[in-house]
């Protein structure tokens, strides 16, 4: 069963490139086993990536896709500054 997330939230993940930490967006899901976040990519961009719950960790949904930009949407502004400044706690 995943921990439970809230919007803010930093969660850390398993992707194609490595471990990494986003910061929860869209967790109306997150029960289900599905989480969105904004994530940092390797030129330091964010990005949006689906999650999924796997036994004991949230790991990459859609291995093939590294997620559209976030940097685009006004309304992630305070997610993007979250996980670009580490500010996780």
């Amino acid at each position: 069963m995943p921990p439970k997330l809230r919007p803010g939230y930093p969660v850390p993940f398993s992707s194609p490139h490595g471990r990494k930490v986003g910061i929860a967006v869209d967790t109306h899901l997150a029960e289900e086993g599905r989480a969105q976040v904004v994530y940092v990519d390797a030129a330091f961009k964010a990005r949006l990536a689906w999650l999924r719950w796997h036994e004991t960790g949230w790991h990459w949904a859609e291995p093939e896709l590294e997620g559209p930009s976030a940097e685009d949407h006004s309304e992630l502004e305070p997610y993007i500054f979250t996980v670009k400044n580490g500010r996780y706690g």
